[in-house]
């Protein structure tokens, strides 16, 4: 490795490193709820817990044992996660680079990788989200997919290539969009030339892989007895979950591109998705060289779009999973802007670099791109190392914490009642329940008399010493106060089994404070064996 390509894997690190610090445990003490519900389903994996029985969740399973391991290596710290996250980040950052430099030239590589690092922190808005931990993936299968070109065949490389795909699968269904364009990309050419046999075999060994990886995942859940709460939690759930409207998902897709803009890599990748459809469209010359990388991007984007419409909701760590295409069509679109500007003169040299108009102009587009990310990290981090403390819901959650750990000991058992289980694993203390948040109780399509009856079973059971009501802050969850859960209820309609939760807690629970900004009521067990607990 020469002296060049070491400082640019250098500045990249530390490009990733101010975008992500903001979201280190040095500056968020509180991880956020999916982040808290990864962290508590990782400490239960730890500690012998089984997905979807020791914990109730609607996400398929890699997420859990990635934080399990997370807080192994930091020896129960969430910096473990966030170094987790540095590397996959960082990591995406070298092979998305290794893999466009040569298709596109090692100036569209870089602007292309510094544009795509520097638009996380204009989507992400909190730490250990699944899409972090795919891009190294999805990139490393875009580069197997370049190299099998290259070659001619995929051969093990398509075998990596499935199960790199499969492993995206299991951390987030919908980021499938690259390994889904790979497979048409090679579908269609391997029959335009008809190479039957070849693209046959290539096919094959891509569903190989991905065939083995989710037989692995297949036969751990069912050894552990969990593969039916699997079906019933990820699959079944999600399929009966309300579906979005049209405008919604329109709106979803329009809050990405709006989102991006502020970089600049939503409306470059527009237009270079547009300029790449002419090219191929007229079989132009121009982008031999790159043409199975720009077909994936250029098939995958549309259908990256659509996954993302498709739940309709605008949370900003789903555009994480758009990057990787876009900054395929940045590099293309610089590539472009280099290969048409015929105004290559030198106006300078640092050392052996040749510094040309075309090149400043390039580097101009870049700072002007990075302005506004830059800014976003750059203040955030300001205000972490200003010390600005906590507000709101994260003082709320970090105080329940505290307010938990003060009074109860570590094997009491503490029910966190709606879906802030971050709190669990602040306070280090189990829920009496798999259904650690409780969405699933209220859905009127998938709460059923039998998990009615298993909760109430668990908490009769396990009787935790505090129950902790968090309904003054989350609308969809009903106060366990009689007089507010009425008013409550006229908006909410829920099964009338929840009706007996409600009375159990009421006969055995006492109100004792609240807590927190948010004013979260809690409740101490009194029932006829308090006085031993």
């Amino acid at each position: 490795m020469d002296k060049k390509t070491l400082l640019l894997y250098v500045l990249f690190g530390l490009l990733v490193v101010g975008v992500l610090f903001k979201y280190s445990p040095a500056c968020v003490e509180v991880p956020g709820r999916d982040s808290g519900l990864f962290l508590y389903a990782g400490d239960r994996v730890l500690n012998g817990g089984v997905p979807y029985l020791g914990f109730w969740d609607h996400k398929p399973p890699l997420i859990y044992f990635i934080d399990a391991f997370g807080l192994l290596v930091g020896g129960g710290s969430i910096w473990g996660v966030w170094l987790l996250e540095f590397v996959a980040v960082y990591s995406a950052a070298l092979v998305g680079f290794v893999l466009m430099r040569p298709a596109f030239g090692v100036l569209p590589a870089f602007l292309a990788t510094v544009t795509w690092v520097l638009s996380i922190s204009l989507v992400l808005t909190g730490g250990n989200f699944t899409e972090e931990f795919a891009l190294p993936l999805l990139f490393a299968a875009l580069y197997l997919f370049w190299r099998s070109v290259e070659q001619g065949s995929c051969g093990w490389r398509g075998f990596l290539i499935g199960a790199l795909s499969a492993v995206c699968l299991l951390l987030k269904p919908n980021m499938v969009s690259i390994p889904l364009s790979i497979v048409i990309v090679l579908l269609v050419t391997g029959v335009l030339s008809r190479r039957w046999r070849r693209t046959a075999v290539d096919l094959s060994l891509v569903l190989a892989g991905g065939a083995v990886v989710i037989l692995v995942g297949v036969v751990y859940l069912a050894a552990n007895n969990a593969l039916g709460a699997f079906v019933d939690q990820v699959i079944g759930y999600n399929l009966v979950y309300p579906a979005a409207s049209l405008r919604s998902k329109a709106e979803s897709v329009l809050a990405g591109l709006y989102l991006l803009s502020g970089s600049g890599i939503s409306v470059i990748a527009a237009a270079a998705w547009v300029a790449g459809i002419v090219l191929v469209w007229r079989r132009s010359r121009k982008v031999e060289g790159m043409k199975p990388l720009l077909y994936v991007a250029l098939i995958g984007l549309p259908i990256e779009l659509l996954l993302c419409a498709i739940p309709g909701r605008r949370f900003g760590h789903y555009y994480v999973a758009w990057l990787p295409l876009l900054a395929l069509l940045v590099a293309f679109f610089t590539y472009g802007v280099m290969a048409t500007w015929s105004d290559h003169r030198r106006v300078f040299e640092i050392g052996k670099v040749v510094v040309t108009r075309v090149g400043i102009c390039l580097f101009a587009l870049l700072i002007a791109m990075s302005m506004l990310p830059l800014l976003s990290a750059s203040h955030q981090t300001a205000s972490c190392i200003a010390g600005r403390g906590e507000e709101g819901e994260l003082a709320t959650w970090s105080q329940s914490a505290e307010y938990i750990t003060e009074h109860t000991v570590e094997s009491d058992y503490v029910l966190v009642w709606g879906a802030e289980t971050v709190v669990n694993f602040l306070a280090h203390r189990q829920a009496p329940t798999r259904y650690v948040y409780q969405w699933p109780l209220y859905h009127p399509r998938y709460a059923n008399e039998d998990i009615t009856n298993e909760f109430l079973g668990d908490i009769m059971l396990n009787k935790p010493a505090l129950i902790v009501d968090t309904s003054p802050t989350s609308t969809p969850v009903p106060p366990l106060d009689s007089i507010a859960r009425q008013e409550w209820a006229y908006d909410h309609p829920y099964l009338p089994e929840m009706d007996e939760v409600f009375e159990y807690i009421a006969s055995n629970y006492r109100f004792v404070g609240a807590v927190g900004p948010g004013q979260w009521l809690v409740y101490r067990y009194t029932g006829e064996d308090a006085a031993d607990r």
